[in-house]
């Protein structure tokens, strides 16, 4: 009889990959409770067992030169779903082990196991001998079976622990290394502008009698660009740090989503003519309702369109598409034929400082908080983004905003 899966069976597994054993070389602390529970129990076979999602695999074995067995025809796979211990006096007269063509391949007989249950209360296998003649355990070898898996849940314990360390001082030095970078960026992003202003407004005060009405407001637009890209800059910086104060504050009101596009895509309308890169708002004619803080709104998806510009070259175009179709939630499509995301960046794609290194190469503006931002705006909506990507192929961004949260 298959074995029921454990209640806990998603955090069972997460907890068995997280001590990181399955598949790793021979070990003496784990041989020697397999070498225990023979000697005590004077037993041909014993094992210490792992349950993973298909198998049963033995970190320690004595008597048997297999090292693992379909998780379906397993004893162990019933032992980690009951409590203290799971023994079969007899096997070939138990429902659950009668006619399993691997116990009578083997001639077993006769199965005990104890649990291998985790601090947090995950079992995540046993510890477990087998006989070839039918026989009952006296109540010594019981306890001995119940403190071996203990021991083996302990070992198991501190290489989950050990683990975690390891993970907590990686991504110290990750979050170090980022904080570095990001201090070097933002004192480019902003002394960039900054020096732009300083320099144009000094020749305007300098030479401002000599020079044509044309000049003098081709220096005013540069300045207003760089005035508008200082406050997108604190802008981004005083959400992120509404996200580590618990959440990004709205003032929602009654919005029309397709005005919110269309603003968004007129506002990235001068960076897309520089770069060359054609920029489509689809909306429709009628409006997509919805309550939202409309500003914050039109922050986020200016983000996604000053991406995909940004990142589309040769040739491609990027279009902003809203459904307003369903009744319930008003979905947003930012699609461009730019060069992709690499799939190892996905994962992490939405975390602070993250930059792809496509965006050096291409001298991305930015401090690496623009989809950060996104998702805090999105996730201060109730609503959902994900992002599908091939590089060289492009890369669509989606968003489900619910019409009225």
């Amino acid at each position: 009889m298959k074995a029921p899966l454990p209640h806990d069976e998603p955090g069972r597994l997460a907890a068995l990959a997280e001590a990181a054993v399955l598949d790793t070389p021979a070990e003496p602390a784990f041989d020697e409770i397999a070498g225990v529970a023979a000697e005590t129990c004077a037993a041909p076979v014993s094992l210490v067992t792992l349950i993973d999602a298909h198998r049963q695999w033995f970190k320690a074995r004595i008597g048997t030169r297999v090292s693992e067995t379909p998780r379906d025809l397993a004893m162990c796979a019933h032992t980690i779903t009951v409590p203290g211990l799971l023994e079969v006096p007899d096997t070939a007269a138990d429902p659950r082990s009668a006619g399993n063509p691997l116990l009578t391949a083997s001639g077993i007989r006769h199965y005990a196991g104890a649990p291998v249950v985790l601090q947090d209360g995950h079992a995540v296998g046993s510890v477990c001998v087998v006989g070839e003649e039918p026989r009952t355990l006296g109540p010594r070898e019981r306890r001995t079976l119940r403190l071996l898996a203990d021991h083996a849940g302990s070992l198991l314990d501190r290489r989950r622990q050990e683990g975690r360390a390891r993970a907590a001082e990686e991504r110290l030095h990750e979050l170090e290394r980022l904080k570095a970078t990001f201090l070097a960026t933002v004192d480019h992003e902003l002394r960039t502008p900054l020096s732009s202003l300083s320099g144009r407004l000094e020749v305007l005060l300098d030479s401002l009698d000599d020079l044509t009405p044309e000049v003098v407001a081709k220096h005013l637009g540069v300045m207003r660009r760089n005035a508008d890209r200082l406050r997108h800059l604190t802008d981004d910086v005083s959400l992120v740090a509404q996200l580590d104060q618990g959440g990004v504050r709205l003032t929602p009101a009654p919005t029309d989503l397709a005005a919110v596009v269309r603003r968004a895509v007129a506002a990235c309308e001068p960076l897309a003519a520089r770069r060359g890169v054609p920029v489509h708002a689809v909306t429709g004619a009628a409006p997509v309702p919805l309550t939202a803080d409309e500003n914050r709104l039109l922050q986020a998806l200016r983000h996604l369109v000053v991406n995909a510009i940004t990142f589309t070259v040769g040739g491609g175009e990027v279009v902003v598409t809203v459904d307003g179709s369903d009744g319930t939630v008003a979905r947003i499509r930012v699609a461009d034929q730019g060069i992709g995301i690499p799939p190892p960046l996905l994962p992490r794609l939405f975390e602070p400082f993250q930059r792809a290194p496509a965006a050096y190469d291409l001298v991305a503006q930015g401090l690496g908080l623009g989809l950060t931002t996104v998702r805090g705006i999105v996730d201060a909506h109730g609503g959902t983004i994900d992002v599908d990507s091939a590089p060289g192929v492009g890369t669509t961004v989606r968003m489900c905003l619910p019409r009225h949260p």
